[in-house]
């Protein structure tokens, strides 16, 4: 086999397909090294996932507790000032009955 005839078979049909050949074994190769990889930090990634969702639902627990206590002590300050309006109207209600409505409604 003479120079030319290799140069010629390393350049043509032959060493295009040659060429396509190891490519392909390069890429599945390759393909299976990055599914290997991507196969072993895929539990860290859905485990690093999971327990950022579990702190946020922790989070969320305690700020809805917080909520809940704000509402309870709100309600109950309205509770109160409930208690002094009505005081305040049967206050107002007994001056009306000893000065008369007639001062009241002029």
């Amino acid at each position: 086999m003479t120079i030319e005839r290799i140069v010629d078979l390393l350049t043509g049909q032959f060493g295009a397909l040659v060429l396509s050949l190891m490519m392909i074994y390069f890429t599945v190769k390759s393909i299976k090294v990055v599914a290997l990889w991507i196969d072993q930090k895929l539990t860290i990634w859905v485990e690093r996932h999971l327990s950022q969702i579990d702190q946020m639902l922790k989070e969320s627990k305690a700020d809805r507790d917080m909520y809940q206590t704000s509402m309870i002590k709100i309600l109950e300050q309205f509770d109160v000032i409930e208690d002094r309006i009505v005081h305040q109207g049967k206050q107002l209600e007994r001056i009306e009955q000893k000065i008369g409505t007639e001062f009241i409604d002029n």
